[in-house]
């Protein structure tokens, strides 16, 4: 493992959506604890390093993306939508390479560019579920730009508009990270980049990626 650059690789992160880096999550944990980032639990019961593997419907946590589409391939999504201040950064690890790869989406810029778009994304109007902490909020704030169709609820015509816009960026995925070389990481930008998993095959039923959540405390314009 090479040392790594906090700054450098946040910045690479910024700049392009996602970036990898040879080292492994444990060491950037170690290195991001100095940083002061925050640690972020995703889902109640969890630490904040979870273990990321396939489940059927059957198997899936309640209200979870894999409740609603099992092995099969997921919609792109933002990690943490349903929390009132979600991360804006998370980091996968593979415990081993594995085939089905994870897809990533870096098109809030250009659909920013696009007829309806701001309006659609600074305004329109989803409900988050959360239980009892439900909120209503637009996909696109000062905190970030957040989306998981699973429980977010488009309300408005401009808020369907994004749903469908999104559902059909899914044929238009920017990158295909495949997991290769065990022991890498991959940080994704999660307040600008959705991401979702491919579906998963009968050979790849064992694959396990280890994952974790950070807000960095970076003030960024929208």
């Amino acid at each position: 493992m090479t040392a790594v650059d906090l700054r450098l690789l946040l910045e690479a992160v910024r700049r392009r959506g996602w970036a990898e880096a040879d080292c492994s999550l444990d060491q950037i944990r170690n290195i991001a604890s100095v940083a002061s980032w925050e640690e972020v639990t995703l889902r109640p019961g969890d630490s904040a390093v979870s273990v990321l593997e396939p489940l059927d419907r059957t198997r899936a946590r309640t209200r979870s993306i894999s409740a609603v589409h099992g092995l099969g391939a997921q919609p792109l999504h933002s990690d943490g939508a349903h929390l009132s201040v979600p991360p804006d950064l998370v980091i996968l690890e593979a415990d081993e390479p594995s085939p089905t790869p994870t897809l990533l989406w870096t098109g809030l810029d250009d659909l920013l560019a696009t007829a309806g778009g701001v309006d659609a994304l600074r305004d329109g109007v989803f409900l988050v579920r959360n239980g009892h902490a439900s909120f209503y909020t637009s996909a696109l704030t000062h905190l970030g730009f957040r989306y998981d169709p699973v429980c977010m609820r488009a309300c408005d015509a401009r808020a369907r508009w994004l749903r469908d816009a999104l559902r059909d960026a899914t044929s238009q995925v920017t990158t295909t990270h495949a997991w290769r070389i065990a022991r890498k990481i991959l940080v994704i930008d999660n307040a600008k980049t959705l991401h979702a998993r491919a579906a998963v095959t009968s050979s790849d039923r064992r694959r396990k990626l280890r994952r974790i959540a950070f807000r960095t405390g970076d003030v960024r314009s929208w």
